[in-house]
């Protein structure tokens, strides 16, 4: 493998369960777009490496965490446990994010918090 797959699989490795975005990996390791695509395909035959989908990477040893990440960019009003608990109906899952969503727009300052602990989330940090 080249050095580009190792450099991104310690990085990645580095903060295990955490998605992290493919753009900020390659500015952070120095790497040219077409290097680092090159580095994500190898990386993604390897066990563990999961491809979320809106450039975003993971390296977890729980499938259903993965899972999960992916689902998110569809429903991001859910917990883990809860779509562990409704992985087979999605519908539900789907239904409790929308009616979420819908009362946290009449709620400006829960929106806003939810939002930061988002962002914060996914870049790895713990807010609140």
């Amino acid at each position: 493998m080249t050095d580009e797959v190792e450099m991104l699989a310690r990085r990645l490795r580095e903060t295990p369960d955490m998605p992290m975005f493919i753009p900020d990996l390659a500015s952070e390791l120095g790497l040219t777009e077409p290097r680092m695509a090159r580095g994500v395909s190898d990386l993604m035959k390897r066990d563990g490496f999961f491809d979320l989908g809106n450039n975003r990477l993971i390296f977890t040893g729980n499938s259903d965490l993965a899972a999960f990440e992916i689902f998110r960019t569809a429903a991001l009003h859910i917990s883990f446990e809860e779509f562990v608990h409704y992985r087979d109906q999605p519908h539900i899952l789907m239904r409790l994010s929308r009616d979420r969503e819908v009362a946290c727009r009449m709620d400006t300052e829960k929106m806003l918090q939810n939002s930061i602990r988002e962002k914060e989330r996914t870049r790895g940090n713990t807010v609140f």
